[in-house]
């Protein structure tokens, strides 16, 4: 009896943390756009986590996803995500400051990346529209959706620096997508997105230390140059 309390116990904890993330909306308009939208807490997924309880005060964030499923009536044109980063409203008991500060700054950010997202979301289901079109004036019946995802990863975020990874990727009909990750940090107390001449002074030094750290992590490489 014990070990079966045991084990509802437990998967009562996992089906709460998948229930976690909180779906806001599903819409549909008359131009063939379908859309939905998640907002889930946004934790440091660094591998080595600050300790929020004897150094820096945690600074609590929120992701807010919005999917989107554009068609026409010959079908699918693209399938794109984008998301949204902001500080969670929540009852804080310490300073203001830091708190407001990032609010607004993520919240610039969040509107930038938006306009950004929805101008390139509207050019590529015209250009599908378009690749569509031209494939089927030379016979091919085959079309494979256009798609655009954009996701964010936290790897810190205290009352000295938030950092997060920007994870894109892109598809437009060739053989694969494209994807890559920008990093971006921001100075808490001041709101600014900082350059790496901000932190690092000596890009000698800097390049050895990468240099050290690979060696470290991968010991049985030789590192040796490709090619002739």
């Amino acid at each position: 009896m014990k070990k079966a309390k045991m084990t509802a116990a437990a998967l009562a904890a996992v089906f709460a943390f998948a229930a976690a993330p909180v779906f806001d909306s599903g819409i549909a308009d008359s131009n063939g756009s379908t859309g939905i939208s998640w907002s889930r807490s946004a934790y440091a997924q660094a591998q080595e986590a600050v300790d929020y309880s004897t150094s820096l005060q945690y600074l609590p964030l929120t992701a807010h996803t919005q999917y989107f499923v554009d068609k026409d009536e010959k079908g699918v044109l693209l399938r794109s995500h984008w998301t949204a980063i902001g500080v969670t409203p929540v009852d804080y008991q310490g300073p203001k400051q830091p708190i407001q500060t990032m609010k607004n700054a993520l919240k610039n950010y969040s509107l930038k990346e938006k306009q950004s997202f929805e101008a390139s979301r509207q050019k590529m289901i015209r250009d599908a529209k378009k690749d569509r079109s031209e494939r089927l004036a030379h016979g091919s019946t085959f079309f494979g959706p256009y798609q655009e995802d954009g996701d964010i990863f936290v790897r810190r975020a205290d009352f000295r620096v938030v950092s997060f990874l920007d994870d894109g990727y892109t598809y437009l009909g060739g053989a694969h997508g494209l994807g890559g990750v920008t990093g971006r940090n921001f100075d808490v107390h001041t709101g600014r997105e900082l350059k790496l001449t901000d932190v690092v002074k000596n890009k000698t030094q800097l390049a050895e230390a990468i240099k050290q750290q690979l060696m470290f992590d991968y010991p049985k490489s030789s590192f040796a140059k490709c090619g002739g």
